[in-house]
């Protein structure tokens, strides 16, 4: 009975314990324009003593957080003026702990707050090169007119989904005075689940946007982005070598293709995989497309690597017609697969024993091609292949059996093809990788006990996993800009391992506070080699149950903070022997 007593009384202090962290559902507008300030609600729970509002990236601060309530607050947003587009990540921290993690955008535009019309009125015109932040009703559409001269693109981006909160399908369409469809989009490869659509103006109109749910029920909340910027739908080559400076041909189906110059910029972290779909080995990285002084909403996604490119050659639709690559590896094959039945083949040479992990970029980076890949020797007979491995994308894990001449073979698995069936293939030599994380504690949901939240004068447990490739040992784990007044116990991660319990310990003068830090893991022993890497974790913002995660996102910080003394002590007391 003492037992089950004290069993009841820890359950509840663990749901009191938990209680106290603020809860974060969601920001609204969810998205501002770089070089401006913005006041944005946030939607949250026990956050009345909020304290600070975390970025997990630079270029957007907090100026001014206002008087809170039971159901949020306000606060002033300043996004500076070279502030990177795209998705940014957000956490509130309070006296009492850290929020889940949400997500709001940084766009090109000024953001107009949509109107339903009155009765009687025409939908809301709004002026090109507006961001419009709203909700479309259950078996309602939203519609929007705008002017467009002759030869203007009039381009339509639906962000959604990509606003990580709901699980909705947004379909939209744009039609001219006459009522005729001159785009119109559901699901892309490009966003996934989001839609795009864009035309050029064969004559001077006033042009519809038309928004709704693909099956007429509700989308929860929206940004939509209607003007003049281009809208691709590839660029091409995927990528390049970090540092140099490559040409690349962005892919518009609607108004022609276009060159523009990208710096393929080191990326931030360079994390470990095992070929996963669901384990980027990249940070995501975007080249934004513009045109007439105007850039596009999002980006279009391109690998960055230290090996250098090499393009195709046409013809090179039989091992015949393959061109020997003066590029030794490790290198990075680019094309596309142009038309139904296409193949593309390269040729070059390697050195036995060399051990490679070649890698399909493709649909990680939206392209719409479902890659077979073949390495061969000279003369085209097949030595490995695959198709799939953990996603869409190919892998091989290859290790060259003779000095000579091989080919690789690329093509659609169901033979399709088109203008936008980029691929981009690396032979990355094979080297040791980490990466630490925090596992998942609670079913269908990634975002429980992924902080350190520790009490004064208390301590707080944590399980950290590795991924580890290509190496073995005893790793040291250690805490990188933790708050003062913070110390982490954990022994030596064993060889034969992946997992341990690190404890967090708080001192009673530590002062309350916190923010975003790192954990390393670091290969330890007697002529260790130089080996380490940090947290990257996934939060799985989109999904639906047994069928799967529909958005996802990543960040390289764990969240910190100390928290007020516990007004309660636990003490467990050895049971003497009966």
């Amino acid at each position: 009975m003492k037992r089950l007593v004290f069993t009841l009384t820890l359950i509840g202090l663990v749901w009191n314990v938990a209680a106290v962290d603020p809860r974060l559902y969601y920001l609204r507008p969810d998205g501002l324009q770089p070089g401006t300030e913005q006041e944005i609600y946030f939607r949250a729970a026990r956050a009345k003593d909020v304290e600070d509002v975390l970025f997990y990236h630079p270029g957007v601060k907090v100026v001014k957080i206002n008087e809170a309530d039971d159901n949020g607050f306000k606060a002033i947003i300043k996004a500076e003026a070279d502030c990177p587009l795209g998705e940014h990540k957000v956490r509130l921290r309070t006296r009492g702990g850290l929020s889940e993690l949400r997500t709001f955008y940084v766009g090109p535009f000024p953001t107009l707050r949509e109107v339903a019309p009155k009765e009687g009125e025409g939908p809301q015109k709004v002026a090109l090169n507006t961001t419009i932040s709203g909700a479309v009703a259950n078996e309602s559409v939203d519609r929007f007119v705008v002017d467009v001269k002759q030869g203007q693109r009039i381009s339509v981006e639906v962000e959604c989904i990509r606003l990580g909160r709901y699980f909705d399908d947004a379909s939209v369409a744009i039609k001219n005075s006459k009522g005729f469809i001159v785009a119109r989009s559901d699901d892309t490869p490009l966003f996934i689940q989001d839609c795009f659509a864009t035309a050029v103006a064969k004559e001077d109109d006033t042009y519809t946007v038309e928004l709704r749910e693909s099956s007429y029920g509700r989308l929860r909340a929206y940004r939509m982005h209607i003007g003049t910027f281009p809208r691709p739908t590839a660029v091409y080559p995927a990528g390049g070598q970090e540092g140099e400076e490559v040409d690349v041909k962005f892919i518009d189906k609607a108004a022609g293709d276009f060159t523009q110059k990208f710096k393929a910029a080191k990326p931030v972290s360079f994390q470990a995989t095992f070929g996963q779909q669901s384990q980027p080995s990249f940070r995501d990285i975007a080249a934004f497309p513009q045109a007439d002084g105007v850039i596009a909403p999002s980006g279009n996604k391109v690998r960055v690597s230290p090996f250098p490119n090499v393009l195709e050659e046409e013809p090179n639709n039989s091992v015949g017609e393959a061109r020997l690559s003066d590029t030794p590896l490790p290198v990075a094959f680019n094309g596309i697969i142009g038309q139904p039945g296409d193949q593309d083949w390269f040729r070059f040479t390697a050195k036995k024993g060399q051990r490679y992990d070649v890698r399909v970029y493709a649909r990680k980076l939206r392209s719409p091609i479902d890659s077979v890949i073949y390495i061969c020797n000279k003369d085209g007979r097949s030595l490995a292949s695959n198709d799939d491995s953990g996603g869409p994308d190919s892998y091989i894990s290859w290790t060259v059996p003779a000095d000579g001449e091989y080919t690789l073979r690329v093509r659609d698995h169901l033979n399709n093809g088109g203008s936008d069936y980029t691929y981009r293939v690396e032979f990355q030599p094979r080297e040791a990788k980490l990466s630490l994380y925090v596992p998942d504690t609670a079913r269908y949901n990634t975002q429980t006990r992924k902080n350190v939240v520790v009490a004064r004068g208390n301590r707080f447990p944590l399980i950290l996993q590795a991924r580890r490739t290509s190496f073995g040992g005893e790793l040291a784990l250690s805490p990188q800009d933790f708050p003062p007044g913070i110390t982490m116990h954990a022994a030596h991660m064993a060889s034969n391992k992946t997992q341990l319990t690190a404890v967090f310990e708080a001192a009673t003068d530590a002062p309350i506070g916190g923010g975003l830090g790192n954990i390393t893991g670091k290969l330890v022993g007697e002529n260790a080699a130089d080996i380490s890497g940090g947290i990257w974790q996934n939060f799985d913002l989109v999904q639906n149950g047994n069928r799967g995660v529909y958005y996802k996102t990543w960040v390289d910080k764990i969240g910190v903070a100390v928290v007020e003394e516990l007004p309660f002590k636990i003490r467990i007391e050895e049971p003497k022997a009966p």
